[in-house]
């Protein structure tokens, strides 16, 4: 799982990217629940190999980093059970 995080130091609009492999699929309601939850706007993108998701705010978003990369993290490391 790799994330990406931009920020248009212009506009103040960021963005994350996250890119993985298409096992998250199993995960979609953790997902979902915590995106729903944490009220982000998401897209998500698959080849049914790769997964992407892309979440996109203002300075909402980057206050939620810490919660994001917090849940990520939990993924990775088997904290979240699909």
């Amino acid at each position: 799982m790799r994330a990406t995080y931009t920020r248009n130091l212009l506009t103040g609009d960021c963005r994350i990217s996250v890119k993985t492999c298409s096992e998250a699929i199993n995960y979609m309601g953790e997902i979902y629940g915590f995106i729903r939850d944490n009220d982000l706007f998401c897209r998500m993108n698959t080849d049914f190999y790769r997964v992407n998701f892309t979440l996109r705010g203002g300075e909402e978003l980057e206050e939620k980093l810490p919660k994001i990369m917090q849940f990520i993290d939990d993924v990775q490391n088997g904290r979240v059970k699909p």
